[in-house]
Formats: C-alpha cells, structure tokens, sequence
C-alpha cells in the first residue's frame, strides 16, 4: 500500500497527464506544505508547472510565463531525481511552451501539443 506521500504525488501526476493542472497543484501542494521532503524544490517546481498551464486554460498568458518561468531553475536543480521524472523532457517542451505563448495574443491559439506529460524513466 502507498502511504500518503506517494499517493498524493502519484495523483498529482495522474491530474497533470489528464490536464487537470489545477487539481495537480492542489495535490502537490499538499504533498509540499504537510511533508518535510528532501526533494522539496522539485515538488515546488512542479506546482508552478501546473500553474502554468491552468493559466494557460484561463486565459492567463503573463501569469503562465510567469509561473512558468520560475518552475524552470527548480527542476534544473533536479535533472537526477529520486521520483524519476525526466526533467530533461520537462524542461524542452516548457521552453517551447514559452516560445508559443509569447507568439500569441490569446491562449485559444496555444499548442496544446507542446504540454508536457510528466513521464517516469
């Protein structure tokens, strides 16, 4: 049975994959407020990651280059993680997120191709 940190991470992953970006943050959040974590940074980056995108579905260009922005030295920081994600990925399709949006003048034209699946190696 996983215990609540890894069950809080593991949906956080699940609601990222499914566009539920704002329930992921929730999730992550939690996982980040309640829980000392050695890896704290990295769940930190990933909660601004999925800010990021759910501005993206509000309408939100600045608040999600924003958001985006400062997940991208965090998840540096974390290129080799014990969670196994693949930051490298992460962070390629980020900047092409952010090469995207700042080309468009409203979020309906977003390529939603560029939107990262949080995938484990």
């Amino acid at each position: 049975m996983q215990n609540k940190q890894q069950k809080l991470f593991q949906e956080g992953l699940k609601y990222f994959n499914n566009k539920n970006y704002y329930d992921a943050h929730e999730e992550w959040e939690e996982l980040w407020i309640n829980y000392k974590l050695k890896d704290a940074l990295l769940i930190q980056g990933l909660i601004q990651l999925a800010v990021g995108y759910f501005h993206i579905t509000n309408s939100n260009i600045k608040g999600s280059l924003s958001l985006l922005n400062k997940s991208i030295p965090k998840l540096e920081k974390h290129l080799i993680n014990d969670r196994e994600i693949d930051i490298i990925y992460i962070l390629k399709q980020v900047s092409l997120t952010i090469i995207d949006l700042n080309s468009i003048t409203n979020t309906n034209k977003f390529n939603w191709s560029l939107a990262p699946r949080l995938i484990l190696k």
